[in-house]
């Protein structure tokens, strides 16, 4: 998805490439913004009613490995990727949510977590764990919240 691009501004869309051609659509309504010049006219080019059906291949990048997990106080777990971003998380939204994160609500417990080197996330001995891309985005949200925090003008009262 792309969005506030020069040509589309606050208009989000994604791109269709099809045996060399292309064009923008425009996600809340499928409205094609601008075919390629290049190339036949193909699917792609398409006004989106035209097409019959689009296959969209989406490939996500795995994150970067999780390297440390350090339990701190309460819920808190301070996590570490091999990339460098590191920052503390709230887990404590785990506690109570079915049955695989029950034994959670013991303290104790939960700091058994540790870094599983296959799946490269936490885990805990009966087997519960998160996502490795799920760790990963709450980490780059607390990076993104505390340098917010750092740039924000301070209010005067």
């Amino acid at each position: 998805m792309y969005v506030d691009e020069e040509l589309h501004p606050g208009r989000p869309h994604f791109h269709v490439e099809y045996t060399g051609s292309g064009a923008s659509f425009a996600i809340a309504d499928l409205e094609r913004l601008a075919p390629r010049a290049d190339g036949p006219t193909t699917a792609a080019n398409r006004t989106a009613a035209e097409v019959s059906s689009v296959t969209i291949e989406i490939v996500l990048a795995e994150p970067p490995r999780l390297r440390k997990a350090v339990p701190l106080d309460g819920y808190t777990v301070h996590l570490e990727f091999a990339d460098g971003l590191a920052a503390d998380i709230d887990l404590s939204y785990l506690v109570g949510r079915g049955p695989v994160f029950e034994p959670l609500r013991d303290p104790e417990f939960f700091r058994k977590l540790e870094v599983d080197e296959c799946d490269a996330t936490i885990c805990w001995p009966n087997e519960a764990d998160i996502a490795p891309d799920t760790l990963y985005n709450y980490v780059q949200r607390a990076v993104y919240a505390k340098k917010l925090a750092a740039t924000a003008p301070a209010s005067s009262n």
